[in-house]
Order: C-alpha cells, then structure tokens, then sequence
C-alpha cells in the first residue's frame, strides 16, 4: 500500500534589490531581456535571510505548508488535495482561514548592507 501527498504553490514572494540588479543608469524590470539575464545571477540570501517566526512556524506545520529558498525569493507550497479525480482541481488538505496572517523576520546578512540600501 502507498499514499501520496501533493503540495501545490500558495504563493510566492521576491526579494529584489535594484543595487544588485541594475545594469548602471538602467532599471533591470524596464528591460525583459535584462532582467532575465540579472535575475539568472541573482540570489537575495547573499544579502538577507528570511525566516518564520516561531508562531508563523509553528502554524505552517499545523497547515501542512513548507517553505523553499528560490534565488530571487521564497515560495510556500500548501499539501493540497484533488477535489474530483483527475480534475486538475486542488484544495488545501486542511482549509485556511480568509484572515490568516503570517510572520517571516527578514535579517540582514551583509555588514555593508546600509551602504548601497535606503534603509
């Protein structure tokens, strides 16, 4: 006998910072070509480091949702379940309340930080 849990994305958060992804005087999100290019080099953990408070940690394990470090961000999958089979239709495995907030403490991780920041 064997079971399967899916997780499926509840959403997704970026991290960017124009001062790394800049070409000079040009924006990189006014240009698609460029931003692709920045973005492939890019990664917010050289400079941040995002983490759920103990609260909000502890309520993503009661949801059954986890979070994964992407390059450019973080994203949270939800373990979710289909609501007719082969629908393609998923709902989350427990239901989330319409009010629910979370809390993710962002810390600086570089000491030069300030210096290329408006903070």
């Amino acid at each position: 006998m064997s079971f399967q849990i899916t997780y499926k994305k509840l959403l997704n958060i970026n991290f960017y910072h124009h001062y790394f992804l800049d070409d000079g005087a040009t924006a990189f999100d006014d240009n698609t070509t460029l931003k692709e290019e920045q973005l492939l080099k890019y990664d917010f953990g050289s400079f941040l480091n995002i983490v759920p408070s103990a609260q909000t940690a502890q309520k993503l394990r009661g949801q059954k949702i986890i979070v994964r470090k992407q390059n450019s961000g973080i994203t949270l999958f939800i373990s979710a379940e289909e609501t007719l089979p082969n629908s393609g239709d998923f709902q989350p495995y427990i239901p989330l309340s319409q009010d629910e907030s979370l809390l993710f403490l962002v810390y600086i991780t570089d000491s030069f930080f300030e210096n290329y920041s408006t903070v």
